[in-house]
C-alpha cells in the first residue's frame, strides 16, 4: 500500500529505502507491548537518528522490544500527524546505556505518506 502512495507522488524506491539524517526528540504518548494488548503507563522519549519512507532508527533510555508499538505526534511546520511505529529490531548498548532500534511505520494512510514526503524532501 505504501508503495502505491509513493508512486503517486513520484517517489520510486526499492524495498531498502534511502535513509536521511533526522535529529529530533519525540515524546511517545502510547507504548504497547509486543502482544499489542497491554499499554505501558510510562511514556517513551526517543531520539530519531534517521528517517525513511518506511521507518526510523531511534535511540531511547526506555526499555523497548521487537514488536512493540509506539504512537506519537510528528510535527512539520504547522502540521502535526499521529504516526505509529512497530519496533523491528533493538539492541542495548551498555556503554551509552541506550537502546538503539529500527522501527517501521504502520497503518499509514495516503496523507501520512504525503506528510512524510514533505519532511524527507527537505532533507535531501
Amino acid at each position: 500500500m505504501i508503495d502505491q502512495y509513493m508512486n503517486e507522488i513520484g517517489v520510486s524506491e526499492k524495498r531498502q529505502r534511502t535513509r536521511f539524517l533526522y535529529d529530533k526528540t519525540i515524546l511517545c504518548y502510547e507504548h504497547r507491548d509486543n502482544k499489542h494488548k497491554k499499554v505501558k503507563k510510562k511514556p517513551v522519549v526517543f531520539k530519531v537518528k534517521n528517517i525513511s519512507y518506511s521507518g526510523m532508527r531511534i535511540e531511547t533510555l526506555s526499555k523497548i522490544n521487537e514488536g512493540d508499538i509506539l504512537v506519537f505526534n510528528l510535527k512539520d511546520g504547522y502540521e502535526i500527524r499521529e504516526l505509529k511505529l512497530e519496533i523491528v529490531w533493538s539492541n542495548f548498548h551498555y556503554q551509552d546505556m541506550e537502546v538503539q532500534a529500527g522501527a517501521k511505520f504502520i497503518e499509514l494512510k495516503r496523507d501520512d505518506v504525503l506528510f512524510l514526503h514533505t519532511i524527507i524532501s527537505k532533507l535531501k
